[in-house]
């Protein structure tokens, strides 16, 4: 089996999660490669499939791969990793918006497109308001960690500001003072609530 590569696009799209890949690991074991979901290829290296491919090498079962051909004049890549992931997936308003910020990330980084064109492009591509993302990326930039924890669907962009808002003050709080019996202050006694 020759080694694949993912392509940065199918890369934006949140993983599998656990329960899904061992369903998919049970079904290829059992049934084999389903060919009518093949693993698609762009540029040498995989745009949808990154799953299924992951198993294969896992089971030693020989994927079925299809190079990716636009469907119409507009389509894209991008279009095309929209669509594959929406149909096949069941992501929520907030996993679709980090997704929107990753693949805004990805289409801005020459600086010909300008975020804002980018936020709208991606809000009407994933049906998310654009509000929703700006949510999303500053949470990203405040912690990319609550923000992957959105991404794998663990809880919403508003859960998961409020939580970083939360850890934000508890660390800026001033440390609660133990005091004695007499009321004199013991530092090394010193605790945050």
């Amino acid at each position: 089996m020759t080694p694949l590569l993912i392509h940065p696009l199918c890369a934006l799209v949140p993983p599998m999660d656990q329960d899904d890949m061992e369903k998919l690991r049970k079904s290829i074991f059992d049934n084999g490669f389903d060919r009518t979901y093949p693993i698609v290829l762009y540029e040498g290296m995989i745009l949808d499939g990154r799953s299924r491919y992951q198993v294969c090498v896992e089971l030693g079962v020989e994927p079925y791969c299809v190079q990716w051909e636009p469907i119409s004049v507009n389509d894209s890549p991008r279009e095309f990793v929209y669509r594959s992931a929406d149909a096949r997936r069941h992501f929520g308003t907030s996993q679709r918006a980090t997704m929107a910020v990753n693949f805004i990330e990805h289409y801005t980084k020459g600086g010909e497109v300008k975020i804002s064109q980018a936020v709208e492009q991606a809000a009407k591509d994933l049906k998310v308001s654009p509000s929703l993302i700006n949510d999303a990326r500053r949470l990203k930039e405040r912690s990319p960690e609550a923000f992957d924890e959105v991404r794998d669907g663990k809880m919403s962009v508003s859960e998961a500001t409020r939580k970083v808002a939360q850890a934000e003050v508890q660390a800026s709080a001033p440390p609660k003072v133990v005091r004695d019996g007499a009321g004199n202050a013991v530092k090394d006694k010193a605790v945050k609530e």
